[in-house]
């Protein structure tokens, strides 16, 4: 059996985000045998450098669980703040388009990202992984690669929380709409598509047609991709936020 040591973990988070100044704070770690590690934050010229202490019986270990710990509280604040993120998983930077202005980041915003993360990471893991899709389109700059992201936020959360009746079980765009129904009620009541259910098989259709090959990838497709992007991207960004505040609900 390996013996768990102590790591010091930089890890480099570039994007239009910046600090006032260095915080300093512990924060929970870990769902099994949970401990508190200390975490520091600061400013850098393409965003922040977040340092943490890590156990672990060897340094690669110790990197990874550090990418995990960060990487998850980095999705929840992507949503939050809605700003592409992006973690460089060796500590060096990774430039990312430079911005002049710069989300601001408040210490309290930040421990409640680490803390929110955890919980749901623990106890909602398919709301999670959503997350994870939805701050991998943000940050990548491949229209294909972002509407899949976007399709696929949506698509884990509904795959889990779904109603079970006769009309969800046909496929996966009605465990979609069931979900929105779960939290804006009637289609006439949907936020960004109201009464435009035919949106979710456009999208869907789109996502099949390209991750099966039924779409033949040409510039044509490229635009007609990017047309569909800010309807999805802002479908999604209210789906994920609502259903954050609707998780209770599902105890």
């Amino acid at each position: 059996m390996f013996e768990l040591k102590s790591w010091e973990v930089d890890l480099s988070v570039s994007g239009p985000i910046s600090l006032e100044h260095q915080i300093s704070m512990d924060v929970e770690k870990g769902y099994q045998n949970p401990f508190t590690t200390n975490v520091k934050l600061r400013r850098t010229s393409y965003g922040v450098t977040i340092s943490l202490i890590a156990r672990a019986s060897s340094q690669d270990q110790a990197n990874s669980a550090g990418v995990f710990f960060v990487g998850q509280m980095l999705d929840l604040l992507g949503l939050w703040i809605d700003l592409p993120l992006y973690l460089g998983f060796t500590g060096t930077e990774t430039r990312l388009p430079t911005s002049n202005v710069r989300r601001l980041l408040e210490e309290e915003e930040i421990r409640s990202a680490f803390d929110r993360s955890k919980f749901y990471g623990q106890h909602y893991p398919a709301y999670t992984r959503s997350l994870s899709w939805y701050r991998k389109s943000l940050t990548s700059e491949d229209p294909i690669d972002k509407f899949l992201a976007l399709w696929s936020a949506m698509e884990s959360v509904a795959a889990k929380y779904a109603r079970d009746n006769e009309r969800v079980n046909r496929g996966v765009i009605n465990k979609v709409c069931d979900c929105f129904d779960q939290i804006w009620g009637s289609v006439d009541n949907w936020k960004v598509i109201p009464d435009r259910a035919d949106w979710i098989n456009q999208f869907h259709d789109t996502r099949n047609g390209i991750a099966h090959g039924f779409i033949q990838v040409e510039v044509e497709t490229i635009r007609e991709i990017q047309s569909k992007l800010p309807t999805l991207r802002s479908l999604t960004h209210s789906f994920l936020t609502d259903w954050e505040e609707y998780l209770p609900n599902i105890d």
